[in-house]
């Protein structure tokens, strides 16, 4: 989460209309979550029940509900 708010905030000045800051938001937060998963796959994989693997899931599953409430 601190990863998307970091990029969010060095490319604000890319956000061409206020009205989807929102969505511009979450596509960050959906866009890093998805390259910290790709990038720590194996060592995911190899933890079924990790403490970071429980934490992702849940993190996903908020940015879904969230995106799909938008």
């Amino acid at each position: 989460m601190q990863d998307a708010i970091v990029k969010a905030l060095n490319s604000i000045d890319r956000l061409d209309d206020i009205n989807y800051l929102k969505t511009w938001f979450y596509r960050i937060v959906i866009n890093t979550s998805i390259d910290f998963i790709q990038k720590n796959k194996r060592s995911i994989e190899k933890k079924p029940n990790s403490p970071l693997r429980i934490r992702l899931f849940f993190l996903l599953s908020y940015v879904r509900r969230r995106v799909n409430s938008v």
